[in-house]
């Protein structure tokens, strides 16, 4: 390569003898042609880029949108993410009443997703949120792309969320527990119980009603974290998932809080069911 740029020797046989040689020195539009070569084979190795996806994080009992904050940093900029807080928790506390029940927190996210022309969504859910993409999904059954419940509810119609607690119906609200309750400690605690708020009553013990439930087709991934006593549900959730159609399951010796002590597993899993 370096002989084709070289200056050319004329003295004596050197001379003579190279003058006898078909040239070294390449055209230019031989050059150019191996660039372009080059350049395309070295693009066609390049890793694919994700397609940009829309994230909507719904979040559990006495948690707000805050409990998201360090996953949808990681999501973003690439991606959309809204993670909502549902009326009567959260900075939306002061909007709590006697009124305030299921129907109202599926409410505030199909009116997200119509208000913002979200399609392709990836629904998430954790916790008391898995009951409420449930019904997001049910009702609005041509906008999501995939749902993920984050150790979560999974309710079929007829159930409560209390009833699949293994609680009786009690219309009162919950008092949060201590974030060590989730397998929290440290400052994630600390945190988590600096900003968590009263539950309204009325979603857990509304009986849900799913017009579509058969038609749930699309992919669906639960998430079981097995750092926290955790309860009977979400277990057989995870199992239900190993088994079923159509369902994708893993586990996670995280907290029941995924998103706080382990935001970057729940960032990948995420992206895979974006995918």
């Amino acid at each position: 390569m370096p002989g084709w740029l070289g200056p050319n020797r004329t003295n004596g046989a050197t001379a003579r003898s190279r003058s006898s040689r078909p040239s070294q020195t390449a055209p230019v539009e031989s050059i150019t042609t191996i660039k372009t070569v080059v350049l395309s084979l070295g693009r066609s190795y390049q890793p694919k880029e994700m397609a940009r996806a829309t994230f909507v994080l719904v979040h559990g009992s006495w948690h707000g949108g805050w409990c998201w904050q360090r996953v949808a940093n990681k999501l973003r900029p690439e991606h959309t993410v809204h993670a909502p807080t549902l009326t009567g928790v959260g900075d939306r506390s002061h909007l709590n009443s006697p009124s305030v029940n299921m129907d109202t927190h599926i409410a505030d996210i199909v009116n997200l997703i119509l208000w913002e022309v979200l399609t392709d969504v990836v629904l998430v859910g954790h916790s008391y949120g898995g009951a409420t993409v449930t019904c997001v999904a049910d009702a609005i059954a041509d906008r999501p792309h995939s749902i993920v419940y984050l150790d979560a509810f999974v309710p079929r119609s007829g159930d409560t969320v209390r009833g699949l607690a293994g609680l009786p119906l009690d219309h009162r609200d919950m008092p949060p527990p201590t974030a060590e309750f989730f397998g929290l400690h440290g400052t994630d605690a600390e945190w988590v119980e600096s900003r968590m708020t009263p539950m309204p009553g009325g979603p857990s013990n509304q009986v849900i009603k799913l017009e579509h439930e058969a038609k749930l087709t699309i992919p669906r991934t639960y998430v079981l974290a097995e750092g926290w006593a955790s309860m009977d549900h979400f277990r057989d959730n995870y199992t239900r998932a190993q088994t079923e159609p159509g369902w994708n399951a893993t586990s996670t010796a995280g907290s029941h809080d995924l998103m706080i002590d382990r935001p970057d597993e729940v960032v990948a899993l995420l992206l895979e069911a974006a995918r």
